[in-house]
């Protein structure tokens, strides 16, 4: 090739012998694509490109000379991608493709070799990416897409490069994406899967292309998974999941792609989640997860598309979740959780996908929660939370999906937070506490779970929890947690589930709350987060509770709540939020019962009180909530 650098046969040729002798995966042909890149064949490859621009068969062989030196993802494979891009062969695939339009062959294998040169997500690679979007490969790769629009090689391969050029999540990556939208990716995709619905390949690589090219929640972001909802990106990936039932890349490839697609809480967000629905994503979704039992990745990404698609409290979106579990949604999701067992992504995404489809407090959200609970969803979540113990997104959302399937007070939720709490809820729920103790997520959820769980459980059930170590966990929360309102609020809530009762139990659930610090880290809570009403109410409530009882351990948590301050943190939570009657109930309770006693230290108290302002902002809060019974009896 360098004897012979301007004879067009001779380059054309060695192209060809350099494909032939270069093929091959296995350890001895990678010695070879090695030992070839060595000899300097991609630079020479690139200078046949440079000196026969007008011969499209030198172009051709030569794309496919580079892929082939250039496989691998290993380092070495890497490797040879950088020496290519550094000898200029991005340049020289896009000048291929701007003088040989009209040819299918050049077009298919430099789409090709640019998907091969700019594979890998490190900073090479990324480079290498940005490399060929500066060389005009995205605008290259459009023109190729329209003008073979009934190419399925050149969609696929057009869609490969799509896909590898746009990744990447940086500053550069996402311009990529806008830039690429911007010039008609996301239509020619689109238009691409319904000329080519039989072609698996099409597909597939299609489906990656959306996903990269939508990715993003900024605006922009969100904007392009609008244009492609409009483009009927929705209906053709659906349609594509109903097309190939069988192929495991494609159904995983595409519920990426919805759950793509789908994200967003905006208006618009909304309308694709319908959109999609209404195109039968969430019955395609469940028929994948069905065929496809065994496949991981079919599974992680149908329980992400199902989470997505079922978004949102509002009619339509519980209407939505409706519709997912009446397909069947949640027996599949548990069925994916028992297969998957060892799967760290399956689990936490199907963790996530529990939470959304049983979400809702009406008689068909109850339902739900009721048809997890009998598919098996509480064992399911509480052996991810034992196999996954050290993997904080498992654990977050498992504690959401106990929330959620054991939410209600009807006997129906009451037997399902019993059932949880006999599959072992609660220790593993302390246990996930006790190893994420800095993760705020997992530590909000955690007391959420608790409470849920407790709720529902008989006084055995409450003994479960505070054996197991909860109230220890939940002041260690609010320590490690103290500026995040929502694990001060969910922990205050959890210290008055475990510590309600006026009998013997509850009463030593109080004395065990009190010794671990529980009352000042109420009393911080409250100074802590001063505006956050549901912070001050519900710290009332666990003042209430933990102060409660009137026998010699009574009487010195409420003197240990004195002099933590929580008179004046109460009193000053009543001025701080008189409009909300919560608040002000909860206050005049807590101020009961701190202040409760005859004795010199109850006369204390209540003059510590009275001197903090609290008679004045009991009588504010009799005339501002004069139609309130409970405000006015508690005052």
């Amino acid at each position: 090739m360098r004897a012979h650098a301007v004879h067009s046969g001779v380059q054309e040729q060695a192209c060809l012998a350099l494909i032939n002798v270069c093929a091959g995966t296995n350890a001895a042909g990678l010695a070879r694509k090695q030992r070839a890149a060595e000899a300097g064949a991609l630079e020479a490859v690139v200078a046949a490109m440079r000196a026969h621009a007008a011969h499209s068969g030198v172009q051709k062989q030569a794309c496919r000379a580079l892929i082939n030196v250039c496989y691998g993802t290993d380092a070495a494979g890497i490797a040879w991608a950088q020496r290519a891009a550094e000898a200029y062969a991005l340049a020289a695939v896009v000048a291929a493709m701007s003088a040989h339009a009209v040819h299918s062959g050049v077009q298919e294998e430099a789409c090709l070799t640019l998907a091969s040169v700019c594979a890998g997500t490190d900073a090479s690679g990324l480079a290498r990416k940005q490399r060929a979007a500066e060389a005009g490969a995205l605008e290259a790769v459009f023109a190729a897409m329209r003008a073979h629009a009934a190419h399925s090689g050149v969609q696929e391969q057009a869609c490969r490069a799509l896909t590898n050029v746009c990744a990447g999540t940086d500053a550069a990556g996402l311009a990529r994406k806008q830039r690429a939208a911007e010039a008609g990716a996301l239509d020619t995709v689109v238009a691409a899967m319904r000329a080519h619905a039989a072609h698996s390949g099409v597909q597939e690589l299609a489906c990656r292309a959306l996903i990269n090219v939508c990715y993003g929640t900024d605006a922009a972001g969100l904007a392009r998974k609008q244009r492609a909802a409009e483009a009927g990106a929705l209906d053709a990936v659906v349609a594509a999941m109903r097309a190939h039932a069988a192929h495991s890349r494609v159904q995983e490839q595409a519920c990426h792609a919805l759950r793509n697609v789908c994200a967003g809480t905006d208006a618009s967000g909304l309308a694709r989640k319908q959109r999609a629905a209404e195109a039968g994503a969430l019955e395609a979704v469940f028929a994948a997860m069905r065929a496809h039992a065994a496949h991981s990745g079919v599974q992680e990404q149908a329980c992400r598309a199902l989470t997505n698609v079922c978004a949102s409290t509002d009619a339509a979106g519980l209407a939505r979740k409706q519709r997912a579990a009446e397909a069947g949604a949640l027996e599949a999701v548990v069925a994916a959780m028992r297969a998957h067992a060892a799967h760290s992504r399956v689990q936490e995404q199907a963790c996530r996908a529990l939470t959304n489809v049983c979400a809702g407090t009406d008689a068909a959200g109850l339902a739900r929660k009721q048809r997890a609970a009998e598919a098996g969803a509480l064992e399911a979540v509480v052996a991810a939370m034992r196999a996954h113990a050290a993997h904080s997104g498992v654990q977050e959302w498992a504690c959401c999906a106990l929330t959620n399937v054991c939410a209600g007070t009807d006997a129906a939720g009451i037997a399902w937070a019993q059932r949880a709490a006999e599959a072992g809820a609660l220790e593993a729920v302390v246990a996930a506490m006790r190893a994420h103790a800095a993760h705020s997520g997992v530590q909000m959820q955690a007391c959420h779970a608790l409470i849920n769980v407790c709720a529902g459980t008989d006084a055995a059930g409450l003994a479960r929890a505070a054996e197991a170590g909860a109230l220890e966990a939940v002041v260690a929360a609010m320590r490690a947690h103290a500026a995040h309102s929502g694990v001060q609020e969910q922990a205050c809530c959890t210290l008055t589930d475990i510590c309600a009762g006026a009998d013997a139990a509850g009463i030593a659930w109080a004395q065990r709350a009190a010794e671990a610090g529980a009352l000042e880290a109420v009393v911080a809570a409250m100074r802590a987060h001063a505006v956050h009403s549901g912070v001050q109410e519900q710290a009332c409530l666990a003042l209430i509770n933990v102060c409660a009882g009137t026998n010699a351990a009574g009487l010195a948590r409420k003197q240990r709540a004195a002099e933590a301050g929580a008179l004046e943190a109460v009193v000053a939570a009543m001025r701080a939020h008189a409009a909300h009657s919560g608040v002000q109930e909860q206050a005049c309770h807590a101020l009961r019962n701190v202040c409760y006693g005859t004795d010199a230290a109850g006369i204390a108290w209540t003059q510590r009180a009275a001197e903090a302002g609290a008679l004045e902002a009991v009588v504010a809060a009799m005339r501002a909530h004069a139609a309130h019974s409970g405000v006015q009896m508690q005052a």
